[in-house]
């Protein structure tokens, strides 16, 4: 949770979350997602989010990417309606 927000004090236009919410108990977890949250909708930072908690990420993110050995194997959105399916898939190799 410091790190967050430590990242988030000076403002930044973009930022990059790497596994934020590992090892996280869920209360801290659903702080961690409202502190980004108001973070992304009032300042307008850009979030790049790598993270395996797929409800976590659904919850603010509109598109996702999919990666496998440093490559984007797949993208889309969230909205569609097999994103969460594709996503869990793919993290069940």
């Amino acid at each position: 949770m410091v790190k967050v927000a430590r990242t988030l004090l000076p403002e930044p236009r973009f930022v990059l979350l790497d596994e934020v919410t590992e090892g996280l108990q869920p209360m801290t977890v659903n702080r961690v997602h409202d502190v980004l949250l108001v973070d992304h909708s009032e300042r307008g930072t850009t979030l790049l989010v790598i993270e395996q908690n797929i409800e976590f990420v659904r919850r603010f993110a509109t598109r996702f990417g999919l990666m496998e050995r440093g490559r984007i194997t797949d993208e889309g959105h969230f909205s569609d309606g097999h994103a969460i399916q594709r996503i869990s898939d793919h993290l069940s190799v």
